[in-house]
């Protein structure tokens, strides 16, 4: 058996395994995390850290210190450009966050609390070893006791779970999402966005979104093209920006100079999560909202979860896959069959999305609904019901079938 660098090590310095790293530290493990970029480095991101994310403690001061704009409005045009529906409230419906400081003070956590960073390697594959787990970098192998992947949708350590478990390697629910943040007066936020509100552009040249994110001096302003599709990003967040201008919603000088792009997946989250030693979460288990996009909770909470799962069963001896199943379990019945929900609804956005806006319009209740469900703030399981209640009175019955899952409106 090869010596053992550390107990965990955790590929990937982001809020899921940051907050892994943090959660296993404090129970005494030796943990280091391996980060191929340098901190703080900037990330292709809206920004946008959801409220109950405040549901970690140690959170709050530094949201509430260092936030760049709450975002409390929202306006969602359909793809036709011609409607749109907008919401204003006194709740916060999210925190805009500088990606860069936010997963800078995460890691700064876990380090705090005992867990160590190696900066600038990039892991290139894993392995199960004799008693351990052998991770390689371009430099060197390391080896533990367990590995956890959270180094995006392209981990190695995802990677090979799929492989071991026999999964295709389907990457075909990617989309390359560009993202820049264009400085502007602040005077210009106050007039435009006030509370900081949030727009997208459903449908936008047949994209899933274009969006604009209102910061503190910043406009954050992206696109998600759909899936599969091999369009010239820069361009098309160009003609998005194009738009905005026209709509005096940007200055009219404002140029895609050099956008940040990620891999965004679309497909719901991960069937497996865990094997032998391993565990997979946030982007790198595919815990990405279908519908907006937003993962750094499901990352965080998911992060949380691996570590505890891992606590106990490196306290029970050997970790294998069925002592980390219940890592599994637990985040499917937290938030997994949301982000199935939010799947469907991100297909009936994309169907009935200006029937839906139009009746939204006319209804204070309804835009309260789609506002909250387009800013993760709800449970998305759960309010289907509502949705369909307060849309029955408006909405052709074909629609309303089509819009339920369960049929459980038919004709008679």
């Amino acid at each position: 058996m090869s010596p053992l660098n550390s107990d965990v090590i955790v590929v990937g310095a982001g809020p899921a395994g940051s907050t892994a790293a943090k959660f296993l530290a404090e129970r005494g493990h030796d943990v280091l995390i391996l980060e191929k970029d340098r901190l703080p480095r900037n990330k292709a991101c809206g920004g946008g850290v959801v409220r109950h994310a405040l549901r970690f403690e140690y959170l709050r001061d530094f949201i509430e210190e260092n936030h760049v704009g709450a975002c409390r409005a929202h306006r969602s045009y359909d793809a036709t450009l011609r409607y749109f529906v907008e919401y204003h409230t006194d709740e916060v419906l999210f925190y805009n966050v500088r990606r860069r400081d936010f997963d800078h003070r995460l890691v700064r956590f876990a380090m705090e609390a005992g867990a160590h960073l190696q900066e600038d390697t990039m892991v290139t594959g894993v392995g199960l070893d004799d008693g351990g787990v052998r991770v390689r970098t371009r430099d060197s192998d390391l080896t533990a006791r367990v590995v956890i992947g959270a180094g995006g949708v392209l981990d190695p350590v995802a990677r090979y779970i799929r492989r071991s478990e026999g999964l295709p390697e389907d990457m075909s629910d990617l989309s390359f999402v560009p993202v820049e943040e264009y400085p502007v007066d602040q005077s210009f936020i106050d007039d435009v966005y006030p509370d900081y509100m949030s727009v997208f552009h459903h449908g936008f040249e047949g994209s899933v979104y274009g969006w604009v994110f209102p910061k503190r001096g910043l406009l954050n302003i992206g696109i998600w093209p759909r899936p599969g599709e091999r369009t010239d990003v820069k361009a098309v967040l160009q003609g998005y920006i194009d738009h905005l201008a026209g709509e005096g919603m940007v200055p009219e000088a404002t140029q895609v100079e050099r956008p940040l792009g990620a891999p965004l997946p679309s497909a719901g989250p991960a069937e497996v999560s865990v094997s032998h030693r391993m565990v997979i979460c946030g982007d790198a288990a595919r815990m990405v909202s279908p519908l907006t996009g937003e993962g750094i909770y499901y990352a965080m909470e998911s992060g949380r979860m691996a570590a505890l799962t891992i606590d106990e069963a490196l306290a029970r001896g050997e970790p294998t896959a069925g002592r980390l199943a219940p890592y599994h379990e637990m985040w499917w019945s937290t938030f997994g069959e949301d982000l199935r929900a939010m799947q469907y609804y991100a297909r009936q956005v994309a169907r009935y999305g200006t029937t839906l806006i139009r009746l939204a319009q006319k209804d204070r209740y309804l835009r309260g609904l789609f506002a909250n469900l387009f800013m993760g703030t709800v449970d998305a399981t759960g309010m289907r019901g509502r949705v369909l209640a307060r849309m029955a009175i408006d909405l052709p019955l074909d629609v309303i079938r089509a819009l339920n899952p369960l049929k459980v409106l038919r004709r008679r």
